[in-house]
């Protein structure tokens, strides 16, 4: 096993190295609250997407707690966020990771897709599921002017329906939490006369 000087590292490529080793020296390191090189790239990704895309949510919400502001961050080429690689690799346990720190349900990459996009691209019913209870929209389009139900009517129907389902539950939620608002407004003036 090889042994890393932690102390010392200068460039993004031994960071990386480091990160995909698996470490659990990496873990202290970070833990330290230590210098992370969250600016540079590394083949196109950034630290907290190539943690991502190595599948190590551990480091995933020590990197995200230290550097909430960076839950947007899109790579260089595909122009993906933290949630579209969760989404696309199917991490239901980074989702809600990143949802915790306001993650972007709808933002789009260089396709234009969104997470729920990908999600539904991919097949992947857990995250599709979860992204639209979360708020996902599931109207949006990208740039082949496809929503996400697009994807899924194509690989299996019935899915098609769990997203025309979820949505409509959502907006009679909604409709119904305005009207019981509406109706206590109204009855307030009314239970004041009485008294």
């Amino acid at each position: 096993k090889a042994n890393f000087e932690l102390e010392n590292f200068m460039y993004q490529d031994f960071y990386m190295a480091l990160l995909s080793s698996g470490s659990d020296e990496l873990i202290k390191y970070i833990k330290s609250e230590k210098e992370v090189p969250w600016e540079k790239d590394f083949m196109g990704s950034y630290p907290l997407h190539y943690t991502l895309e190595l599948d190590r949510v551990d480091l995933l919400s020590i990197l995200v707690n230290q550097r909430e502001d960076l839950v947007n961050q899109t790579d260089i080429k595909t122009k993906n966020s933290l949630m579209h690689i969760a989404a696309k690799t199917c991490n239901i346990k980074a989702m809600k990771i990143l949802l915790e720190k306001n993650a972007d349900l709808n933002l789009q990459n260089l396709e234009g897709d969104t997470p729920l996009i990908l999600a539904s691209k991919e097949s992947c019913y857990g995250g599709i599921v979860y992204l639209v209870n979360h708020g996902a929209d599931v109207k949006m389009v990208n740039k082949e002017n496809k929503q996400a139900s697009h994807y899924s009517y194509h690989k299996y129907k019935v899915f098609e329906g769990l997203l025309i389902d979820r949505a409509e539950l959502k907006r009679e939620l909604a409709s119904e939490e305005s009207t019981n608002e509406e109706s206590e407004i109204e009855s307030q003036p009314q239970e004041q006369l009485h008294q």
